[in-house]
């Protein structure tokens, strides 16, 4: 069954309130004076409102909103960078079956404001995103209790790991009779979650914060390298609307990371980085 991508009224109604009442002009000047801005503006809102008002006849509402969006999108490039305009734009690209570039436009806005209706449709476009589970990849018994000990809030380990060492040393000064036992797990388990807390510590602040990207294109191959010589990686084909990670940048060409840590190269007409 096709996924319907259309927004509930109200939030496309609060589209065409915000940019009926948005001054562009408030924006960093580009080579659009104001008059020319506030023309492009509001034949976006006109395209926007033919767009439903011909909800009916999907072929020509996704022609009018497909038009909004690139009048829009012309205002962003122009350096109009406010919320608002996100919003609005990603109201456009979602009606038009954008789905990808809707999300993008989405998250600029939700980082700007904490609007509701600007997070909710952020919610809602990031639902219609069909993702397949990936395989789960084996894990040695270190790697796994790296990855359980990494979920622990970091204060909540170091609590752990210094009433573990102050039982160690008071039980070492106690000298109990038949604890020497005791005392050695203890010392062990105290050592491991002291030095668990500080390469957790030390990892957490040399992560870099790698951008973010969104697949703007369905059925994206993932390469192994960056060029269209380079083969495609078997099972990593993106969907439009995925989240990634962008590594680095060489040409047209972008290193991405996935959520599940590989790696791989698409073009720059394939996401769109936030």
């Amino acid at each position: 069954m096709k996924t319907n991508r259309t927004i509930a009224g109200f939030a496309i109604l609060v589209a065409a309130l915000l940019a009926s009442t948005f001054d562009p002009g408030q924006a960093r000047a580009g080579e659009l004076n104001h008059e020319q801005q506030q023309t492009i503006l509001h034949e976006a809102n006109t395209l926007y409102e033919s767009g439903t008002a011909n909800a009916t006849d999907r072929a020509l509402s996704k022609e009018a909103f497909e038009a909004a969006a690139a009048k829009y999108q012309t205002l962003v490039d122009d350096g109009v960078n406010n919320w608002q305009m996100h919003f609005n734009l990603g109201n456009a690209y979602l009606q038009s079956g954008a789905l990808g570039r809707a999300i993008a436009n989405y998250e600029r806005a939700a980082a700007m404001t904490g609007d509701k209706a600007v997070h909710a449709n952020l919610e809602h476009a990031r639902s219609l995103v069909k993702t397949e589970a990936p395989a789960a990849i084996p894990q040695t018994t270190w790697e796994s209790a790296q990855q359980h000990l990494a979920a622990v809030p970091l204060e909540n380990l170091l609590m752990v790991a210094a009433i573990a060492w102050a039982c160690f040393w008071i039980t070492m000064s106690l000298r109990i009779p038949n604890w020497q036992r005791s005392m050695k797990t203890i010392g062990v388990v105290a050592t491991g979650l002291f030095l668990s807390a500080t390469l957790i510590m030390a990892n957490r602040d040399q992560e870099p914060q790698l951008p973010v990207g969104i697949i703007t294109a369905d059925q994206v191959p993932l390469r192994e390298g960056n060029g269209e010589a380079f083969g495609s990686q078997e099972g990593t084909s993106l969907i439009e609307g995925e989240r990634v990670q962008v590594v680095e940048q060489r040409g047209e060409w972008i290193h991405v990371q996935l959520h599940d840590g590989r790696t791989g190269w698409l073009t720059d007409s394939q996401l769109e980085v936030i």
